[in-house]
């Protein structure tokens, strides 16, 4: 999980570089969800035109802000058996 916010600028480069790495390095089932809560910016188009175009990559939004509750949405909503996330920049 992904949890954004107006990042329109990084989410792009960031979700293609992680999408590589788990393709060609990770063995195991993956798929990468990019929650949006409530950006303002054009980060839910960049995030669903990811989607569109990257196998195993989805997006959820939410209508209110906040990391906490996006991880939380995002991580009931989930059948993974393992979940965990990182920051946009790929830093977590």
């Amino acid at each position: 999980m992904i949890p954004v916010y107006n990042e329109e600028a990084v989410l792009e480069k960031s979700v293609r570089r992680l999408h590589t790495y788990l393709t060609e390095r990770y063995p195991y089932e993956w798929r990468i969800t990019i929650v949006d809560n409530a950006s303002t910016d054009r980060t839910l188009i960049v995030a669903d035109r990811l989607a569109e175009e990257l196998p195993r990559v989805q997006v959820r939004h939410l209508d209110v802000k906040g990391r906490g509750l996006a991880l939380r949405e995002a991580w009931s909503a989930s059948d993974a058996d393992i979940v965990c996330y990182m920051d946009v920049d790929l830093s977590t």
